[in-house]
């Protein structure tokens, strides 16, 4: 695929998650994921300690601040005071560039891996497209991320030679710590009806979303977590269950 070009095209953007709100929905959930699963950040986000003594209000807080973002663009004051934490925390870009990219990368490609897997209709490749510009290079470039991939391909490859080298298979203490609170989010009925979560209306309401995370989640990144990945023909029910839901909804 050719480089992509810079793309500010925020109707599109808004469009794109209205059709397919399965694509900010698995982002999001897999950024966490991620995010928590890098022993590096799981480490100084436990320092900090708000996940721990408040995780529903730090989840919502986080997914009401990515959707105005989504909603809003590089413009929005959600994205401007997030700029202003991350400058003034121990979590800066300039210190962790390869964290908030890969950060950015996760809601690229596993945004659009899930929806490809689990929509009656694949993403098209202008829809991968504008997700790709919209988090690289307008999101990216806004948080100052430098050296990006220029590609979607690339931006894939870079990825898994982030979780190659920067997730431990087996995790630690505190990837273990974070991934039980997360998991524990995810059967938290209070969050399940937000309307933050975005969830597509064929996902299960009835605190099962956990389950279906360990089914279609990345197994390195399950393990680091502390959760132990289903076997094959499990996923696969896991999978045509998904399958089935989405295509009924349509």
């Amino acid at each position: 695929m050719a480089a992509i070009e810079y793309n500010k095209d925020m109707e599109a953007i808004r469009k794109l998650v209205d059709k397919r709100p399965e694509i900010f929905f698995w982002a999001m959930v897999s950024a966490f994921g991620w995010f928590f699963a890098t022993p590096l950040i799981a480490r100084l986000d436990r320092e900090v300690g708000y996940i721990e003594k408040q995780p529903k209000q730090r989840f919502l807080s986080t997914l009401r601040l990515l959707w105005n973002i989504v909603q809003e663009g590089v413009d929005s004051k959600a994205l401007q005071r997030m700029n202003q934490t991350h400058a003034r925390s121990s979590m800066s870009t300039e210190q962790y560039p390869d964290e908030f990219l890969m950060i950015v990368a996760v809601f690229v490609c596993e945004g659009i891996r899930f929806s490809n897997n689990f929509s009656l209709s694949p993403v098209s490749l202008e829809e991968q497209v504008l997700w790709f510009n919209f988090w690289i290079n307008d999101v990216g470039a806004a948080m100052d991320i430098h050296d990006v991939p220029s590609s979607i391909e690339e931006l894939e490859q870079w990825l898994m030679g982030y979780k190659e080298n920067r997730i431990i298979e087996s995790g630690d203490e505190n990837t273990h710590v974070l991934g039980k609170i997360l998991f524990d989010l995810l059967q938290n009925q209070e969050i399940l009806s937000a309307p933050e979560l975005h969830a597509p209306a064929w996902i299960p309401q009835d605190g099962e979303l956990a389950p279906i995370v360990l089914g279609v989640m990345d197994d390195k990144v399950l393990k680091a977590l502390g959760a132990t990945p289903m076997i094959d023909s499990e996923r696969n029910l896991i999978h045509e269950g998904l399958r089935k839901r989405s295509a009924v909804a349509v």
